[in-house]
């Protein structure tokens, strides 16, 4: 049932990642409810959400939970299983919404500094400029920046799909200076302990 089930996943452009954890998340509920496929209902969902709130799980992961759930009965319905999605009828958790945490000016203007000592704040004013994770910034390649368009090609983000990326008039200038101070693209920087290290 699952390896149908997976296989009609992979022609619908999820990403192996996003594919793997509806598989997994699937399998779960059936697994941890107890539920035959063909009997899967709207009370046993709910059940099954209630006992991942009861457990402690974040409000993200029940959603995740019951999006996963979803999509395996919308596959089950699809194939005749069941006789409709029950899924429907739950409504989806709304998830608090987090303000995001930015640095104050006075620690920006310290990590710059920082930077600058130690070499790397071409590095630090793309990180900061772009927002790009710590193993997107190690994977940049120079061909993936396009100064005439003002943008960065993300090849491998987190979803495992390319993106492209602004790239604003502060981070731009500090990859034109590193090339024409030094000629030469800047080292890979690695973040280790809270630390900005460069190998």
């Amino acid at each position: 049932m699952f390896d149908k089930y997976e296989a009609s996943l992979s022609i619908r452009n999820y990403a192996p990642s996003s594919l793997r954890k509806n598989i997994q998340l699937a399998k779960r509920f059936v697994f941890d409810s107890g539920t035959q496929i063909h009997e899967i209902s709207v009370c046993n969902v709910e059940e099954y959400l209630l006992h991942l709130r009861e457990k402690g799980r974040s409000a993200k992961t029940i959603k995740n939970h019951r999006s996963a759930i979803k999509v395996f009965c919308d596959y089950l319905a699809r194939e005749g299983i069941l006789q409709g999605n029950p899924v429907a009828h739950i409504p989806s958790m709304e998830l608090p919404t987090d303000v995001p945490v930015f640095l104050p000016d006075d620690e920006v203007d310290l990590l710059h500094d920082l930077a600058r000592c130690e070499n790397f704040d071409c590095e630090v004013t793309v990180a900061l400029c772009t927002g790009l994770r710590v193993s997107e910034l190690r994977n940049l390649k120079w061909t993936d920046v396009d100064f005439d368009q003002r943008q960065l090609l993300v090849r491998e983000s987190k979803g495992k799909r390319p993106r492209m990326v602004p790239l604003n008039a502060r981070a731009r200038e500090a990859l034109i200076s590193w090339i024409s101070l030094h000629h030469k693209p800047p080292l890979p920087v690695y973040l280790v302990h809270g630390l900005i290290l460069i190998l």
